[in-house]
């Protein structure tokens, strides 16, 4: 649906047939995806230029796009590692396409909540330098994790396997400002194999514990680090998310 929403090919017609039902019910979405884009790119902008940071850890959805993290990464240094991580079998075979011939990218097959195997995986597959930072990029993925799920205690996870110099990106949907508009979209997506649990702004804050949040702080997409001022559609579209981005010590 990400996919299709960012204009890009990579989707079935069951996913664009659910997306327009998305569009209908929330009518600025495609601009909320454009802005969270926008934002992942600026932040991985960030963590080259400002940290030094040369691999990441990409546990987002939508990765079959263009544009996306091994893109933006590796036109600032050819160098850079990037893993891609899906629980969703089809689009670990879409990525799996889209970064064919591309050196240091791979993509994981595995469930965002299973830690352990995860950086087990990295780090004994050479894939990541876990000696080194590393970047964890989870935008858009945690709303998809069910409420149930401890996400404070699974972040801590990364946090305690990554060293000082690393740092954790965010992108979350939230009912904080807009609840009738992301009230919709909470009901479009339940008819999905995906459905979404928005969070508060407390609860997106806590998820930085044991970081420091590199100002200024979890805030929407347009306050943070923006190349420009958003206009009026863009600023009302990206009232549906909370971002941020934190530093380990």
């Amino acid at each position: 649906m990400l996919d299709y929403l960012l204009g890009d090919g990579r989707n079935f017609a069951a996913d664009r047939r659910l997306a327009d039902v998305l569009r209908r019910a929330v009518p600025d979405v495609t601009v909320l995806v454009q802005v969270g884009r926008s934002f992942m790119r600026r932040a991985v902008t960030h963590l080259l230029a400002a940290s030094g940071v040369r691999q990441f850890l990409d546990l987002s959805v939508g990765t079959t796009a263009v544009g996306n993290v091994h893109e933006v990464a590796r036109a600032v240094d050819p160098a850079c590692r990037v893993v891609y991580v899906h629980r969703d079998p089809i689009s670990v075979v879409h990525t799996k396409q889209l970064i064919a011939g591309t050196e240091r990218t791979t993509v994981l097959h595995a469930d965002p909540r299973d830690t352990k195997e995860i950086m087990a995986t990295c780090r004994d597959g050479g894939l990541l330098d876990v000696t080194e930072p590393i970047g964890l990029l989870m935008v858009t993925c945690l709303e998809l994790l069910p409420g149930s799920t401890n996400l404070v205690k699974m972040v801590a996870g990364y946090r305690r396997s990554v060293v000082a110099g690393s740092h954790l990106v965010i992108c979350h949907l939230t009912g904080d400002r807009r609840p009738a508009e992301m009230a919709a979209l909470v009901e479009v997506m339940r008819a999905s194999s995906d459905p979404v649990q928005p969070r508060t702004h407390e609860e997106v804050h806590r998820l930085f514990t044991g970081f420091e949040l590199i100002p200024p702080g979890v805030v929407v997409p347009g306050r943070w680090h923006a190349e420009r001022q958003l206009g009026p559609t863009e600023q009302a579209a990206a009232a549906l998310v909370h971002v941020g981005v934190g530093r380990k010590p």
